[in-house]
């Protein structure tokens, strides 16, 4: 199988990549910046361009993760966020559809399109979408925009991962955040920590186990599904948090940064992953064990 990633150049990509490209497929990525990870450079806003890359490529599957991955920066720049997450999504869709050749493509969605609406239940493929932020909204267009591209003829299913973590994320989310301030000091040393609302109750998983769901996805899933990808399992960010600092072996004073917390926030987002798990899928790797890598990836720093 020929693969294509659109984003390639993201967190993500970097682990679908290699994920694939293990089990003996061909793998393609193309990115906005010249990068590792990017064999063409392509801006999924640029309709044309993207086409003849597409068209040229000729792949058998596309992964679709180009786009803003970021709450906060979507909420910063909503305008862009919804010409990358929305319109990208409707470029990518139609170059996949125009191949008039067999091209399954995922979309890669998010569990932030649930919003609040699950309250203390866990998130189903069927709980109604309300999302609160920019970024959530952006994604639920996106997906909009691949269903009706799959009434037109197009191959098209939609992951809806929840949080998740590894190596390669950036210190703009939370986690890495933590990470990166407690590698600033040396182990055994003490540090004061910058951060937001740790009552907040996520979803978290290993982005390995993500990128098993969304190779099993293709493989398996049934054509316009929706899957929700996450351990069913709620975890406030301050026991992640507590769990991060006893790795680090640092003593730790926890300071509340105003400009860290979000004007509106989602207190509790857990998903419901029963359908995905019926494919076959089942998490391999806890959240301890991404906490520790993200950990050591920033003392090598």
């Amino acid at each position: 199988m020929r693969l294509l990633i659109t984003g390639a150049g993201g967190f993500v990509a970097g682990h679908v990549r290699s994920a694939f490209a293990r089990d003996g497929h061909e793998v393609v990525g193309v990115g906005i910046h010249p990068e590792p990870g990017v064999d063409r450079v392509v801006d999924v806003t640029d309709p044309s361009a993207l086409q003849t890359a597409v068209t040229e490529l000729r792949p058998n599957a596309v992964v679709h993760l180009a786009g803003f991955s970021s709450v906060a920066e979507s909420g910063r720049n909503p305008a862009l966020a919804l010409r990358v997450n929305t319109g990208g999504t409707l470029n990518v869709c139609q170059a996949v559809l125009a191949l008039k050749s067999p091209c399954r493509l995922l979309v890669v969605s998010s569990g932030e399109v649930y919003g609040a609406s699950s309250g203390e239940t866990n998130a189903s493929e069927d709980t109604p979408c309300d999302p609160i932020s920019i970024y959530g909204a952006t994604k639920l267009a996106a997906e909009v925009v691949a269903r009706q591209h799959q009434h037109l003829g197009l191959d098209v299913l939609i992951a809806r991962p929840f949080n998740h973590i590894g190596r390669g994320q950036h210190a703009t989310f939370v986690l890495p955040s933590f990470a990166q301030q407690l590698a600033r000091v040396p182990r055994g040393g003490a540090v004061t920590l910058e951060v937001g609302n740790l009552s907040a109750v996520r979803d978290f998983s290993h982005v390995a186990d993500v990128v098993a769901a969304y190779q099993l996805i293709l493989e398996k899933g049934e054509r316009g599904a929706t899957y929700n990808i996450g351990s069913s399992q709620g975890r406030s960010i301050e026991e992640l948090l507590q769990a991060l600092v006893k790795l680090s072996g640092r003593e730790v004073t926890v300071r509340v940064d105003p400009t860290r917390l979000r004007p509106v926030d989602i207190p509790r987002l857990v998903g419901d992953s029963a359908k995905l798990r019926a494919l076959g899928w089942a998490p391999r790797r806890n959240v301890e064990e991404a906490l520790r890598e993200v950990l050591e990836e920033r003392e090598r720093v």
